[in-house]
């Protein structure tokens, strides 16, 4: 009997760092083609991006192809919302702005199934492999294989709350943007600010600290090994920027 598996879970298990992609553009192609690249991870995002929940389908199929564990950011932090992305067979669904224990709680809740959450029970999702590998009972309580939570830390809010975050049970994943974390600490654009990056990694120091598996997003080498000193084990890159450079530089080479 085979029962659905979560790439994510089991990479993130090792305890190795994986690296992640935040593609400027979405298609099955563009994400065959980061798969195929060497990235471990990709963000499908539904909350700045056009991924909706029949498009996650097509996409989380895709990674499925080439290997490459999903994260799709949804828009709101909506029970029935949630569910509809999850039974896409992504690994994980993360939740934008998380500021305190009740919203990370109806997270969890909406991804796990009675007792311990509201999930509306469905083995015959593609998420169960349509029912065709493994019997309902099985799949239920498969819990290793389901969606897993992940919350958004993005608020000065949420960052005077980390303990409170790291307490609630069955939220283990955390993702930390220094975006909207620099909006809300007052320096509209200060992704690299020396002090919206030290905020980060204290964040991610206590969610580390906590057992938590912490992401984060970098925009060079250097940022990245820092984010890593302080516990961060999913390195998310945006694709936009390396692109457009390199593309850039080859044009001015030719025309040169």
């Amino acid at each position: 009997m085979t029962v659905t598996r979560n790439l994510l879970r089991e990479r993130t298990a090792s305890g190795e760092v994986l690296v992640g992609v935040i593609p400027p553009f979405i298609s099955e192609e563009a994400v065959e083609y980061f798969g195929l690249l060497g990235f471990d991870w990709i963000l499908l995002d539904g909350e700045h991006g056009p991924v909706g929940v029949e498009t996650c389908y097509s996409l989380v199929r895709a990674a499925d192809a080439v290997g490459l564990a999903t994260v799709v950011r949804v828009p709101a932090n909506e029970p029935w919302l949630v569910l509809s992305y999850a039974e896409s067979g992504v690994d994980a669904v993360l939740v934008p702005h998380v500021v305190d224990a009740a919203s990370a709680g109806r997270l969890v809740s909406s991804l796990r199934y009675p007792p311990g959450g509201t999930r509306g029970a469905m083995s015959g999702s593609r998420a169960a492999n349509y029912g065709l590998t493994q019997t309902s009972s099985h799949y239920f309580s498969a819990v290793e294989g389901h969606a897993q939570p992940m919350a958004m830390i993005e608020d000065v809010e949420a960052l005077n709350r980390l303990e409170e975050l790291a307490a609630v049970d069955g939220l283990d994943s955390f993702l930390i943007g220094p975006g909207d974390l620099a909006m809300s600490m007052g320096r509209p654009g200060g992704f690299d600010d020396p002090e919206v990056r030290a905020e980060v990694h204290r964040a991610a120091t206590v969610l580390a600290s906590a057992g938590k598996v912490v992401g984060t997003v970098v925009s060079s080498s250097d940022s990245a090994a820092a984010a890593i000193e302080a516990g961060v084990r999913l390195v998310a890159v945006g694709a936009g920027g390396p692109i457009a450079s390199g593309m850039r530089d080859l044009i001015r080479a030719i025309r040169g």
